[in-house]
């Protein structure tokens, strides 16, 4: 890459507050399909870069609410458990702003999560 080539990036970054609730139905003694449903809303800022020495912060916001339907979690112990995770139900919207513009981005998905998502919890 030549020096004088510009290596442009836009970033998007947010401070998001997600409550969630779940229930656990019990599958056997140690296993449990845990349905959660969560709200989150959040705040951040988009940067914008159009070259060397050109770049935009614009105030960004965030929401989302969604259901996640496959999770199940082993319970080892009374305190630990290992949650397993594939899919969601989800909305979002993501909203850009600056002085004289706004652009929003809705988004509606069904997703199966070839990726999936293993955590830890500890209770206590």
């Amino acid at each position: 890459m030549d020096d004088d080539e510009d290596v442009l990036f836009n970033k998007l970054g947010f401070f998001v507050f997600q409550p969630v609730a779940q229930y656990y139905v019990s599958l056997n003694d140690k296993f449990y399909y845990v349905p959660r449903f969560y709200i989150g809303f959040g705040v951040g800022k988009y940067k914008e870069e159009q070259g060397r020495n050109t770049s935009y912060d614009l105030n960004a916001s965030v929401f989302n609410i969604g259901l996640s339907l496959l999770n199940f979690e082993f319970k080892p112990a009374d305190k630990i458990g290992i949650r397993f995770s594939a899919g969601d139900l989800d909305y979002k919207s993501t909203c850009i702003k600056d002085d004289d513009d706004k652009q929003v981005d809705r988004n509606f998905g069904l997703n199966f999560n070839l990726g999936a998502t293993v955590g830890f919890n500890f209770y206590f």
